[in-house]
């Protein structure tokens, strides 16, 4: 009696340290999945400008599986936020640079109900805004963000401020050297639109838009 209350006991110690193993690896699956999208598409939009105002880039992720797309056909206003990637990048090496944007995702655009979150007041007084839109399987999250992002929470902060930078990074084509002019709005075909807005220069070119500081000698990129 006493061996089979022996072999019962391990029965049970056994079939529990194995259930909770199992619970544990579920759990980590479950959490791996959540924190990964399906695909990103995310760029600056500006309301009032004349040229490319909402170059878009659509990163695709299936697997090891990855597709880079670029839309500078507006598609983003034309089709009332519904944004159309058309045109594949082949260049691989871009990559890198958003696979760190997308380490870089929020905890918290994972986790909300909402379907639209929008921080800050994004192209308010013509300061144009930040798109990012997160898809993970049927699941697809909005988020808005103000281009003037120094006054943000930090998170949505620090995010902005890298979706800023890896465009920057996705464009680094041709050189040129400028020197930005009196801190006025207006616009010049010069490899697109510029704009200016608050303290920051806006450039807005066939590969995407840059933001630089009012009265300081820059390096420019375009594509």
């Amino acid at each position: 009696m006493t061996y089979l209350k022996l072999i019962a006991g391990i029965l049970i110690i056994t079939f529990t340290t194995f259930g909770q193993s199992t619970n544990r690896t579920q759990s980590k699956r479950l959490n791996v999945k959540r924190d990964n999208p399906s695909s990103i598409i995310f760029g600056i939009f500006c309301g009032e400008c004349i040229g490319h105002c909402a170059t878009m880039y659509r990163y695709n992720i299936i697997g090891s599986s990855k597709t880079l797309y670029v839309d500078t056909t507006d598609s983003y206003f034309k089709n009332f936020g519904k944004v159309l990637c058309k045109t594949q990048i082949s260049d691989t090496s871009e990559f890198e640079a958003i696979d760190k944007l997308v380490q870089h995702i929020p905890k918290a655009f994972f986790t909300t109900v909402k379907t639209e979150l929008t921080f800050g007041c994004p192209d308010c007084t013509d300061g144009c805004g930040i798109y990012f839109e997160l898809r993970q399987d049927t699941t697809i999250r909005k988020f808005y963000i103000d281009y003037s992002t120094d006054k943000l929470e930090k998170d949505a902060k620090d995010f902005g401020e890298f979706v800023k930078t890896t465009i920057g990074e996705l464009n680094k084509r041709i050189k040129y050297t400028f020197m930005p002019p009196a801190s006025i709005r207006f616009t010049a075909m010069l490899a697109g639109t510029i704009a200016i807005s608050g303290k920051s220069l806006i450039i807005f070119g066939s590969g995407g838009h840059y933001s630089i500081e009012l009265c300081k000698k820059v390096q420019l990129w375009f594509s």
